[in-house]
């Protein structure tokens, strides 16, 4: 007897809806600081204060996520650009 699984056997909606999660728990760390915790580089902390938050401000309110930059769909990565510099941020 072979057993063939169909595309609507769950699986695939189980993966998808686990993705959403992931990318909903991504988003609300991100956009408001709540489940997890956030850590800056030496090179950030050495900043000053009004970039840092600059650079704050264009995590939380990014949203340009493509297939390049987040082909897993989890919104866990991305790079942002403020006062000339290149800001790399990642959620572990």
């Amino acid at each position: 007897m072979v057993n063939k699984m169909s595309s609507g056997d769950g699986l695939e909606s189980s993966e998808a809806a686990r993705k959403k999660k992931i990318r909903e728990l991504n988003d609300r760390l991100r956009q408001t600081g709540e489940g997890g915790q956030m850590v800056a580089t030496q090179g950030i902390l050495a900043l000053d204060a009004s970039i840092q938050r600059d650079i704050a401000n264009k995590i939380r309110t990014f949203n340009e996520f493509t297939s390049d930059n987040d082909p897993y769909k989890e919104h866990d990565f991305g790079m942002v650009e403020v006062a000339g510099i290149r800001c790399f941020w990642k959620i572990d």
